[in-house]
């Protein structure tokens, strides 16, 4: 297991392990320039918010491979675009 923390002003890259890594973020510091992998492998992979907030899903394009979300104690919103992702359509 690895463990993972997100440095304010930095473009974070982490790859994660075969193992149950963990992914520390606080919500202000987390945007489209991170990129966080989670390993390969039948482990949990977890994102960790530290600090309680709102998370837009422009700020997550790089994160890739996480099986759980952990949001900090407090008043957090997780704001997902209703897209359908992850399916073909053929047309008939």
């Amino acid at each position: 297991m690895a463990t993972f923390t997100s440095t304010p002003d930095h473009d974070d890259v982490f790859l994660g392990t075969a193992e149950a890594d963990i992914f520390h973020f606080q919500t202000a510091h987390i945007d489209y320039r991170d990129t966080i992998v989670g390993g390969t492998g039948s482990a949990i992979d977890r994102l960790v918010f530290d600090t309680a907030g709102i998370i837009f899903d422009g700020q997550l394009p790089g994160v890739s491979g996480i099986e759980q979300v952990e949001l900090a104690h407090g008043a957090n919103r997780l704001i997902l675009a209703a897209t359908d992702r992850g399916h073909d359509h053929e047309a008939g």
